[in-house]
């Protein structure tokens, strides 16, 4: 159950083979009422308040230490972390960052700009998210999220080049 994939503790990333630091998942009752109903669940419920970046401790990226520009680009209506977490990461950048948010657009912009944009309204299964037979309340519009899949895809080739 998502449930108990959210109250163990693993990190979702490795290096060399150790686990990265990272910050546990949230259990709100606003979550465990949810999912006890049947009702569909944000994503965005599961992720803790990053809080200043001492509170973070080691979970938090250093990216002070990146040494060329960053591109950043965030949903202004992802559900998720989004793009708060995107500025505490350019107020400690050394280097020039350029960070988009797109306004209305959720969670789907991660997906290639090529893929099919759903059309269903919220709640839907997300094709995006794998895991449990949960439904997920996704935000956003998706016209707002195919426009901004296809301009982070311009954005990307451009700061790439």
């Amino acid at each position: 159950s998502l449930l108990e994939i959210l109250q163990t503790p693993v990190a979702s990333w490795t290096y060399q083979g150790q686990d990265l630091p990272y910050q546990p998942n949230v259990v709100t009752p606003r979550l465990r009422a949810a999912l006890a109903a049947g009702d569909p669940v944000s994503i965005g419920w599961v992720f803790p308040d990053l809080g200043d970046p001492p509170e973070a401790g080691p979970a938090l990226i250093p990216v002070d230490r990146i040494r060329g520009p960053v591109l950043l680009l965030s949903a202004g209506d992802d559900g998720g972390y989004g793009a708060a977490y995107h500025e505490v990461a350019v107020s400690r950048l050394r280097y020039p960052a350029r960070h988009i948010v797109y306004e209305h657009a959720g969670h789907p912009i991660a997906a290639p700009p090529y893929r099919p944009t759903p059309r269903a309204a919220p709640p839907y299964r997300s094709p995006a998210v794998s895991g449990p037979d949960v439904d997920f309340q996704h935000t956003g519009i998706p016209a707002a999220d195919a426009s901004a899949r296809a301009g982070a895809w311009r954005e990307i080739r451009e700061f790439l080049r």
